[in-house]
């Protein structure tokens, strides 16, 4: 049976404290980024792993303020692709293939942790459209 999920890939910096020094959503097939590859960048830079897993989609979306249904799917999609490997890496879900990450390397430098890991997109993308924040897809 063919495999018909897609996946992204994120790679994730943490600095010694666990709070988020940079991130990078891209494409596994061309590299390219998802939307901004780093769209929350400015948002959540120096927030803690735990209060990134806590970030809720009504506020995230009331805090930022997309100024279309375009962005605020990326938004989503960028916060929800960093939720799920953050929640892989602290042992809160389970990260294997089939699941909404799993996660490929963590490496740290005696400085910084590195995350790297495969979003599943359809996966996200379900969660997306639950949530009622943004239409049809």
């Amino acid at each position: 049976m063919p495999c018909t999920d897609i996946t992204e890939i994120i790679k994730i910096t943490l600095d010694r404290d666990q709070k988020l020094k940079s991130y990078r959503f891209s494409k596994k097939t061309c590299g390219g980024a998802v939307g901004y590859e780093s769209m929350l960048q400015d948002h959540l830079a120096g927030s803690s792993v735990e209060h990134i897993i806590s970030l809720d989609e009504h506020t995230f979306c009331e805090d930022n303020k997309p100024d279309n249904q375009i962005e605020e799917f990326l938004g989503l999609k960028h916060l929800f692709a960093l939720q799920a490997a953050l929640r892989v890496y602290a042992g809160i879900d389970p990260g294997s293939v089939g699941k909404s990450c799993a996660l490929a390397e963590i490496g740290f430098d005696g400085a910084d942790t590195v995350i790297d890991a495969d979003i599943n997109v359809n996966i996200i993308t379900e969660r997306i459209r639950a949530c009622a924040h943004c239409g049809p897809g």
